[in-house]
């Protein structure tokens, strides 16, 4: 279990530092990079625990690769809804996915297929955490 954890921790980072990479001077890429270093110093499982339920909501989208209908998603809206955990701030995840719904818009196809991989491998590792949790 500890192994889905770092990975799916590791995945994430990459992907808010690849989008910190395009917007470097942009406060809320910052406070989200601040906000996930804290997290998983407190406690490496809260990330996922956090972030897992918005992930799944989308894993078909996800999963059968309908990359379009993904980005194009309101998000947002639909993570504002739900009622935010006790333990973190959900705003982090609702502020990062604008960002990277921009940054996606502009990346060429290269770069648009290692997002995609790594959306895959969060999804893979989040599934592999709870099927591992649950048993």
């Amino acid at each position: 279990m500890d192994e889905y954890i770092r990975k799916y921790n590791s995945t994430l980072r990459e992907l808010i530092d690849i989008v910190h990479a395009e917007f470097p001077k942009n406060t809320t890429i910052e406070t989200i990079q601040r906000q996930f270093r804290t997290a998983v110093t407190i406690d490496r499982t809260l990330v996922i625990e956090v972030t897992a339920p918005e992930l799944l909501q989308y894993r078909d989208l996800i999963a059968e690769g309908r990359w379009d209908d993904l980005i194009s998603t309101d998000w947002e809206s639909k993570i504002s809804e739900k009622a935010p955990s006790d333990e973190v701030d959900n705003n982090a995840l609702r502020q990062l996915v604008p960002l990277l719904r921009r940054l996606y818009k502009s990346l060429d196809e290269e770069q648009k297929k290692f997002i995609q991989k790594s959306l895959k491998r969060l999804l893979s590792y989040c599934v592999k955490y709870f099927k591992a949790k649950s048993s």
